[in-house]
């Protein structure tokens, strides 16, 4: 592998491509019931955006535009940018209907190609700040400035996927991995452009059995949000099949912020 490695093989190489095909098929089984939180998320979009300046607005993890109100922003907006690290060619055929549609490919934290480097560097003795690098601007060119950004159901995928491969290929214990994990979180929350910004993100994660028991309650972050800037909050229905993790009801608790 070269050392400039493309985003699709660094989307390849941390799993990130493998969840977005599973992801995909898991909406597919479960449509009627992603709808609330799908139309919640949309709904929450639109008002945050109203406020904003009507230049250019930013999609940070726009994925398979399942839960981005696509069609309004492009008419609110003169220039719509999204941004993944890599977007499926149905997407990318359904973007080209678009005038002011531009997709961006990006290592959204940019932390995902530093790891890769270190393991491909093989260092040892590594710091915490070795891993983490600064904002990116998330692969928008320096000259653009964003009036609307929104930080899309990205932010627990930017540290999961980076602490998976740092503990999966030996780089860093568990409890190291999760010090970036932290690290990650925090750095993509301050990175968001004061009051020009919107976060939306499912934190906790519950289980249940076949008969809707509860059996655990787990929390998908490593970094606290900020309480003070939650402005709604909803469970979203996400797996009732048992097809996302075996014999169990998976429903996420979403927040969504103004920052």
């Amino acid at each position: 592998m070269s050392s400039s490695i493309s985003y699709k093989k660094l989307a390849k190489l941390f799993g990130l491509q493998k969840d977005r095909e599973d992801l995909i098929s898991i909406y597919f089984n479960e449509r009627d019931n992603w709808e609330s939180h799908l139309q919640n998320t949309k709904s929450f979009i639109l008002r945050s955006a109203k406020n904003k300046k009507k230049r250019t607005a930013v999609i940070l993890g726009s994925g398979w535009w399942l839960d981005m109100p696509h069609e309004e922003l492009s008419e609110m907006f003169n220039k719509l940018i999204l941004v993944d690290i890599s977007h499926p060619n149905q997407i990318k055929h359904k973007a080209k209907k678009y005038n002011n549609i531009e997709l961006i490919t990006a290592d959204i934290s940019g932390t995902l190609k530093s790891i890769y480097e270190i393991k491909r560097g093989g260092k040892k003795f590594l710091a915490p700040e070795d891993f983490i690098v600064e904002t990116n601007n998330f692969g928008l060119k320096k000259r653009i400035e964003a009036d609307f950004i929104v930080s899309l159901n990205i932010l627990n995928q930017l540290s999961f996927f980076a602490k998976k491969y740092l503990i999966g290929n030996d780089i860093l214990s568990k409890n190291e991995a999760n010090i970036i994990a932290q690290m990650i979180e925090q750095k993509h929350i301050e990175s968001l452009a004061k009051n020009k910004s919107c976060l939306i993100v499912d934190y906790l994660q519950f289980e249940y059995d076949s008969d809707n028991n509860l059996l655990s309650e787990s929390n998908r972050l490593k970094t606290d949000l900020p309480k003070d800037k939650i402005k709604e909050e909803w469970i979203w229905d996400f797996d009732l099949s048992g097809n996302f993790i075996k014999n169990r009801i998976v429903k996420f608790k979403v927040a969504a912020l103004q920052v």
